[in-house]
């Protein structure tokens, strides 16, 4: 092939795997059951970087408040992880403080992912351990949250390792409270 071929094949093979990054970023969702939080959250960030070192043009590259916007979004279905956006919505409202730009939200949203692992990871290990297997002897679930009882009163017996700090536990609605009391 001529030099001029192989620059028309790399800059087409650049292209689309600009555009599969691009489509990877703006439509990626974490999924729990696949991976580890912090290694999404990481994994997010460095194609973020891989995408903007692919662009040639400045005017495409995705923008530090973009990318807070896609990761925020990417993590959104997870009630401890959407928990920091909403705690960063109510410091610039209640507290008349600026948001987090990009950096200072990956550094709070790499820490709440590490705790939210670290929680997944024991309490997976506890419902193996405090299950009765064969099924003879059960009566009942081993925790058991009150059905029309107060939840913050439930969630001040919890285990202090497992617990969700108590400004982000306020701030969830009812519903994603009992989710959280169930892992």
């Amino acid at each position: 092939m001529t030099a001029l071929r192989l620059d028309a094949h790399a800059s087409v093979d650049g292209r689309l795997e600009q555009a599969e990054l691009y489509s990877w970023l703006t439509t990626t969702t974490f999924a729990p059951s696949k991976q580890a939080a912090l290694d999404f959250i990481v994994k997010f960030n460095r194609n973020f970087k891989r995408y903007n070192d692919a662009v040639k043009a400045k005017t495409e590259r995705i923008t530090e408040e973009t990318k807070k916007t896609l990761l925020q979004r990417a993590l959104s279905d997870v009630p401890l992880l959407h928990a920091v956006t909403s705690r960063e919505i109510e410091r610039m409202t209640l507290e008349h403080k600026p948001g987090y730009n990009f950096e200072e939200y990956y550094e709070v949203i790499k820490v709440t992912a590490a705790s939210y692992d670290r929680n997944r990871a024991t309490s997976r290990r506890r419902s193996v351990n405090w299950h009765d297997i064969d099924g003879d002897n059960c009566d009942g679930p081993d925790i058991e949250a009150p059905a029309d009882g107060d939840i913050d009163a439930f969630n001040v017996n919890m285990d202090p390792t497992t617990r969700l700090p108590d400004e982000f536990f306020r701030q969830l609605p009812r519903e994603d409270k009992l989710t959280f009391l169930k892992w």
